[in-house]
């Protein structure tokens, strides 16, 4: 199995190409709307295996990640009536509904739209279930995407984010969580984990991190891609929702101006076309 990188930096040549675009990658505080929750994760990887020799380069024990974690809080599937009482798993089946990006050190991994039938994007509330309190999301390898590119069909493995508390103190309930969940409040455990199988051979390769960080403030990416000739791409993870893009023409003393663009989404990203002006530019995202 070839797992390239596309997360690949912009060439300097490409940067003095497109020298009269300069980037501010700035964004505002989010104010999301109540059925929204959004926030900010971040960490280290503490644990990783290569049985296939393919686990990503770059990726050891300390490498730093990043991530965004959006679920919409009215946009799940409807409730299962089978479910076991203190414990509450609520379903999604597109990335407008539940949205996760993660950066570990160059390499991105990204949740993606499930296909018809196929296991589905959850979070599952543990409220006093087997002597625990439970934030927990733990799905399907066919419902992400590394550094751009889909698993195979019959691949194994998945994405899981826990956060586990054995003293019964986070949740009352098993509703799902109208804000952000306090880390600090979850003693047991912090994780997030990424593992890919493969049939006839088993583990290919995996790794786990353990979550030191939670916030409110999303500060998305914002990356320039060169396309034609006079144009580029500005792009941003599509886990950072509501965001809109503006600019001005000197690093200071100017008023920030919508872009007033159109922009597309896609399951990674949101994106917009800019047309490369004959003075330097400055973009923003905000909120």
């Amino acid at each position: 199995m070839n797992i390239q990188n596309y997360f690949a930096q912009i060439p300097t040549s490409t940067l003095l190409s497109l020298a009269v675009l300069t980037m501010a990658l700035l964004c505002s505080v989010v104010n999301s709307r109540a059925a929204v929750v959004s926030f900010g994760f971040s960490g280290y990887i503490n644990y990783t295996r290569n049985e296939g020799g393919i686990l990503p380069q770059g990726i050891t024990t300390n490498t730093p990640f990043t991530g965004i974690f959006t679920y919409d809080t009215t946009l799940h599937a409807p409730l299962n009536g089978n479910q076991v009482p203190g414990r509450q798993t609520y379903y999604f089946t597109n990335t407008t509904g539940y949205s996760i990006w993660v950066k570990v050190g160059d390499h991105v991994i990204t949740s993606a739209t499930p296909q018809p039938g196929k296991s589905q994007l959850n979070i599952t509330i543990n409220s006093d279930y087997d002597t625990t309190d439970e934030f927990a999301t733990d799905c399907s390898i066919q419902n992400f995407r590394l550094n751009g590119e889909a698993f195979p069909e019959d691949y194994g493995g998945g994405f899981n984010f826990y956060l586990t508390d054995a003293t019964k103190q986070v949740f009352s309930t098993n509703s799902l969580p109208e804000v952000m969940p306090p880390l600090d409040a979850f003693t047991t455990k912090r994780s997030l984990g990424f593992g890919v199988s493969k049939p006839g051979f088993g583990y290919l390769f995996g790794f786990t991190g353990r979550v030191t960080n939670l916030t409110e403030v999303v500060r998305p990416p914002l990356s320039i891609k060169s396309l034609s000739p006079g144009k580029a791409e500005l792009s941003w993870p599509c886990a950072a929702r509501g965001f809109d893009v503006e600019y001005r023409d000197q690093a200071a003393d100017s008023e920030w101006q919508s872009l007033g663009a159109a922009i597309d989404q896609s399951d990674a990203a949101y994106s917009t076309v800019v047309e490369i002006a004959d003075q330097h530019r400055y973009y923003r995202l905000v909120k």
